[in-house]
């Protein structure tokens, strides 16, 4: 009922694509919105995201990235709001990862990555675990 997001009745109607655009169809599709907004939902519940330090490591006209941590688990994010592929160095960082969000998913589980190497396509945005890793600040 309802394209299977609710049983009850929305205040908005519903899309009119919703016999293919809906929670069945969604679910089966790791790329959907409604799978990221799980994997999202599920990094937020993370302690170093619920009341972990914050500290920006680079905002430019492009870029925005923070990274988010409690005691030795950090996470990077770097979203590129911008609409030009984003190829700079995050001078303040560096130190391997590994991406446990990509909204593009072309980086997400390909091992570990230098933090200060990544390469967002427009409108891309991920987030990288540090692990074992030791990152070091500048």
């Amino acid at each position: 009922m309802f394209a299977g997001f609710s049983t009850a009745e929305p205040w908005l109607p519903v899309a009119s694509d919703y016999l293919t655009i809906n929670v069945d169809s969604e679910k089966g599709d790791n790329e959907s919105y409604l799978n990221k907004y799980k994997e999202l939902i599920k990094l937020r519940n993370n302690i170093a995201f619920v009341s972990g330090e914050f500290k920006v490591v680079h905002v430019d006209t492009q870029v925005l990235s923070y990274v988010r941590n409690h005691g030795d688990e950090y996470f990077l994010v770097v979203i590129n709001f911008s609409d030009k592929i984003w190829d700079r160095d995050l001078e303040k960082l560096s130190g391997l990862g590994t991406v446990v969000y990509d909204t593009q998913s072309k980086l997400a589980g390909e091992g570990k990555v230098d933090v200060n190497k990544l390469k967002l396509n427009v409108g891309q945005a991920v987030i990288v675990k540090n692990g074992d890793e030791k990152w070091h600040f500048s």
